[in-house]
């Protein structure tokens, strides 16, 4: 009887810690087993600025999804945000043995290794090196070069990284929660795993997955990413902007943004003013109006800011399959119109793809990072299971090379 397999995936978000596990079938495919979730009261903006309390959340979640499952894991795929993380699409390659030699595993290394930039300043590290596609004697976009003949084979990569210090703060608190780290998953990929299609990617689409802290960009050409950001504004912003401009507490603004938020404030909606408690439990007026044009305000900016990103990479007429918003903040009324408006693109709201076991709660654009980090786990375990077109195969051996050669986690615990 084959043993079971299980994948795990930890959200650390800015506002809440969310843990997966997930039971691999002998088939390849995922069945959801448990779910655990806890307030993330140590990272803002994706920055741990507490580890002890980083590590708790990740260990109450941890547990929760424990419980529910039945269990137990050791290790998981961690998502990482955070200003500090840019990315850049690198080139290399390597002149084969002869004309007629057929390209092998050690061939695509040496293309992949010939690929990967290294960051420009020492305090930064590689997180993730993500093959895009090869060539082989000038013939482009190929997937998986082993087997075919030629005499130049050039690798293109999709290199990401980040503040060493954010990074091993993160690594820390993990390793505090008594979890060994699988790989680091930038949110935007994990999220745009779980809710593209395949003819999304190949069209060209940008998914923007609005979290609690940051807003994650993540672009698709030729099926393959090209582009990834992260903006250091999210679901938190409006609701302090709530706080400032109605005088009241965080607390008393969320709820009034989850109430009665509208991203899209029209002069004939209707309206009606509100008693709400201001600082000092005196009470003040307001009205449903004015509330949701402090939360259009400030989505417009987010989108303009996002807009402009697209705009400096040259990427804002390339995207045939438009925009897929995803994360917590989509869920706000009015904010797929907002996007369209000022992204000039369609929008649609990306919902996690469902696999068995995911329950309505979970099938919400809140919860695309955590299912993505599970499908980025069950690629990792498909070896054995690959799927038609994907070549997981190939990518499990590149994605190990490359955590034992860029990401030698010196102060992790031995697995």
């Amino acid at each position: 009887m084959a043993r079971e397999q299980y994948v795990a995936g930890i959200d650390v978000g800015s506002t809440k810690t969310v843990v997966t596990i997930a039971e691999l079938k002998v088939d390849g495919k995922l069945q959801l087993r448990g779910a655990g979730m806890s307030p993330s009261k140590g990272l803002r903006k994706g920055i741990v600025i507490s580890l002890e309390d980083t590590a708790q959340s990740i260990a109450a979640a941890m547990n929760q999804a424990q419980i529910v499952s039945g269990v137990t894991v050791t290790s998981a795929c961690v998502s990482i945000s955070g200003e500090h993380i840019t990315s850049e699409n690198s080139r290399g390659g390597t002149t084969l043995p002869s004309h007629t030699h057929d390209v092998n595993e050690a061939d695509v290394v040496k293309a992949l290794d010939a690929a990967r930039a290294a960051p420009g300043e020492a305090s930064r590290e590689i997180v993730l090196v993500v093959p895009r596609n090869f060539t082989v004697d000038g013939q482009t976009g190929i997937r998986n070069p082993i087997g075919m003949t030629g005499h130049r084979l050039d690798a293109e990569t999709h290199v990401i990284s980040g503040s060493i210090g954010m990074i091993q703060n993160l690594e820390k608190a993990i390793h505090m929660a008594g979890v060994n780290l699988e790989e680091l998953v930038l949110q935007g990929l994990a999220a745009g795993g779980a809710t593209t299609t395949e003819d999304e990617r190949e069209l060209g689409c940008v998914v923007i997955d609005i979290g609690g802290g940051t807003t994650d960009i993540a672009v698709y050409m030729a099926g393959s990413i090209w582009h990834t950001a992260v903006l250091p504004y999210g679901g938190g912003d409006i609701t302090h902007d709530l706080a400032f401009c109605l005088r009241t507490s965080v607390k008393n603004a969320e709820s009034l943004k989850i109430r009665y938020g509208n991203a899209l404030w029209t002069s004939n909606a209707e309206d009606h003013d509100l008693q709400i408690e201001s600082h000092g439990g005196a009470t003040s007026l307001t009205s449903i109006g004015y509330i949701s044009q402090i939360i259009q305000a400030r989505v417009e900016d987010m989108f303009r800011l996002i807009r402009d990103d697209l705009a400096r990479k040259g990427l804002s007429n390339t995207l045939g399959a438009g925009v897929i918003l995803t994360g917590g903040t989509s869920n706000l009324p009015g904010i797929r119109e907002v996007a369209e408006d000022i992204l000039a693109l369609p929008v649609r709201i990306g919902l996690p793809t469902s696999i068995p076991g995911l329950g309505e709660g979970f099938q919400s654009p809140s919860f695309a990072t955590s299912i993505g980090l599970l499908k980025w786990g069950q690629e990792k375990l498909s070896e054995s299971h690959p799927q038609e077109g994907k070549g997981f195969a190939l990518w499990d051996f590149l994605a190990e090379l490359f955590r034992r050669m860029i990401r030698p986690f010196s102060s992790a615990p031995a697995r």
